[in-house]
């Protein structure tokens, strides 16, 4: 795991998946509806999957790609 708490890395993203190629786990994520940060391997954060879920709380702060960056 990413030692940046927010994060999901590759590693998380394959385990959660059940993918190992980067790009089935580009196509595994877009089909649940997690949105992706740019780079030669996929990663996320915590709170791209919980919004994917529905368990964005309306009052929380949204991250842009360009927050985490």
């Amino acid at each position: 795991m990413s030692s940046n708490t927010h994060l999901v890395d590759f590693d998380d993203l394959c385990r959660l998946s059940h993918k190992t190629k980067p790009s089935a786990v580009r196509k595994w994520a877009s089909e649940q509806g997690i949105r992706l940060g740019a780079g030669p391997l996929p990663w996320t954060t915590i709170e791209a999957v919980n919004a994917a879920l529905g368990l964005t709380p309306s009052n929380e702060p949204r991250y842009r790609t360009e927050d985490v960056l």
